[in-house]
């Protein structure tokens, strides 16, 4: 979920074995349905971060059509790459901020690097990244929450359409 560009891929080979295979999901893989029975409303919510649910409400249409893979994947990647109001890093302790400014130069080094730019503009480009602010999944990975999608979860003492997101 770090990137900013947005490509869900699938591990094809065990996560411990350097480097993991892996591939993009097909289009068919997303647009199965998220859940079953399906489902057409639902509020994610992390532990680390709850204070920022992830609420998915598909439109109303003639035929409901159930929430997808491809849904829960979008919204999970939108919510996390928001940027964060001054208010949010104001209630940090200063040893957890120091953790998510890391987490944010990490996330920032690594966009440049994976943007394709030429090794001359890799600086500017992560200036370029840096200038777009601390994002979620800055806090998520500065709190050690991981980045890497590992599936939803209902807890039992959650609500009907409440699930967990669970991160390594």
């Amino acid at each position: 979920m770090a990137p900013a560009r947005f490509a869900p891929l699938r591990l094809l080979t065990n996560p411990h074995i350097a480097p993991p295979q892996t591939a993009l999901l097909s289009t068919a893989e997303l647009s199965e349905p998220a859940f079953h029975p399906p489902r057409t409303t639902l509020r994610i919510l992390h532990p680390l971060l709850p204070f920022w649910p992830v609420d998915l409400a598909l439109p109303p249409t003639a035929s409901p059509l159930p929430i997808s893979l491809g849904d829960v994947l979008i919204s999970l990647h939108h919510a996390l790459h928001t940027r964060i109001a001054h208010v949010d890093w104001d209630e940090l302790s200063s040893e957890d901020a120091e953790r998510v400014t890391q987490a944010f130069t990490r996330r920032c080094r690594a966009e440049a690097m994976q943007s394709g730019v030429p090794a001359a503009h890799l600086r500017d480009r992560e200036v370029e990244e840096r200038n777009g602010g601390v994002r979620r999944v800055d806090f998520l990975a500065g709190l050690g929450g991981g980045t890497v999608f590992r599936g939803l979860v209902r807890e039992e003492e959650d609500p009907d359409g409440c699930v967990r997101v669970n991160f390594a």
